[in-house]
């Protein structure tokens, strides 16, 4: 059981524009304590205890940043600009430390297409690099290839670390790498 906690009203302070990502993305660390909420211009912590708002300017919502599964102070995020974004980084939301982890140099643009989440087991992230979608592997630092899929929309990483890859033609599931069957015919999102 737990209690229900508003924030803020947004509208009635006069901010426009804040959001939380898609219903598929922990919006609260691991420990329950932090939030992320996305605003016009960059993304901002919210400690649950105090209410207290921290901005985090260099990240913002065309970053898709996500939580740590296992530390509570860490964020994961693509680097989301016009100069390297191929860089897959981390941010230490209580010291403001940004790690670059790893940089996809074969490829120019680097996305989740801001719907995925890091795997339950917190090591695997689905990307999808200029078409190309794979799975990469954090403690490893290697990349499983899906294959080339057009018209991408929305990546999800499942428990067992498939991939659920949606676009206009439809919803497909893939194991182990391999097409395994076509869910949807169509995705309307």
């Amino acid at each position: 059981m737990f209690q229900l906690k508003k924030i803020t009203d947004a509208a009635s302070l006069g901010l426009a524009g804040f959001t939380t990502r898609y219903a598929t993305m922990r919006a609260i660390n691991c420990l329950d304590t932090l939030v992320i909420v996305l605003g016009p211009q960059c993304a901002y912590v919210v400690d649950l205890a105090t209410l207290y708002c921290t901005a985090l300017p260099t990240i913002g919502d065309s970053n898709a940043p996500k939580w740590s599964r296992t530390d509570p102070s860490l964020i994961y995020f693509n680097s989301g600009d016009a100069v390297a974004n191929n860089q897959f980084k981390t941010c230490n939301v209580l010291t403001g430390e940004i790690v670059v982890l790893h940089t996809f140099a074969e490829y120019r643009n680097v996305t989740d297409h801001g719907e995925a989440d890091i795997s339950p087991d917190g090591d695997h992230f689905v990307l999808d690099g200029d078409g190309e979608i794979f799975v990469f592997e954090l403690s490893t630092g290697t990349k499983r290839i899906i294959g080339n899929i057009p018209d991408v929309d929305g990546l999800t990483i499942t428990q067992a670390n498939d991939v659920i890859i949606s676009g206009k033609n439809g919803i497909w599931f893939y194991a182990d790498g391999k097409y395994l069957l076509q869910l949807i015919a169509r995705d309307n999102h």
